[in-house]
């Protein structure tokens, strides 16, 4: 075996180790830990938007050859903790509140790597004057293969949407780092 197979095997085994020990301390905070909480305030929380007017319109100018309009109004914009989250994979996206350009998600014509902006969360924060603005997502599928996939709109906390997406996407973590280590 020579240096270079030694150095990548002693890595391996580090990494491993540092990630084994990282769950295994994880794990313990998560169940073990027996603390007390007193809370006179709810923390925020988030869910997921419901009333949405869809429209798929033909565009022969999209690299798909459809664009999709998801269009719905904000009602509870309390605070200035608030945000609008999706998901979009292999999709262009803007977002308009009122039809006024809010965010744009787009890759560049002389891009080298690819034509797509690949997966992105799309985080919009949600000011207390937006409340009852229209706002209207326009999502660009890149590929054909995409076309059909769904997006879900998420209002509230910014730490309660990416929590719970960490708890969903736990499962899947773990069995990666299970499979990494074997």
């Amino acid at each position: 075996m020579n240096e270079r197979n030694k150095f990548v095997k002693i890595v391996n085994v580090l990494s491993a180790t540092a990630m084994l020990v990282f769950f295994s301390f994880f794990i313990y905070m998560s169940f073990f830990e027996n603390i007390s909480v007193y809370q006179a305030r709810e923390p925020r929380s988030f869910y997921t938007i419901e009333n949405i007017d869809e429209k798929v319109i033909k565009d022969s100018a999209a690299p798909a050859g459809i664009k999709k309009e998801y269009t719905f109004v904000i009602d509870d914009a309390d605070t200035n903790e608030n945000c609008l989250a999706f998901y979009v994979v292999h999709h262009y996206a803007e977002v308009y509140f009122d039809n006024e350009l809010i965010y744009s998600l787009n890759v560049d014509e002389n891009n080298k790597i690819g034509r797509t902006p690949s997966s992105n969360w799309v985080v919009v924060p949600i000011y207390p004057q937006d409340s009852s603005v229209v706002v209207k997502v326009v999502a660009v599928p890149v590929y054909h293969s995409v076309i059909n996939r769904d997006i879900i709109f998420k209002f509230g906390s910014y730490h309660e949407i990416f929590m719970n997406q960490l708890v969903m996407d736990l499962p899947q973590l773990i069995a990666w780092c299970l499979e990494y280590l074997w």
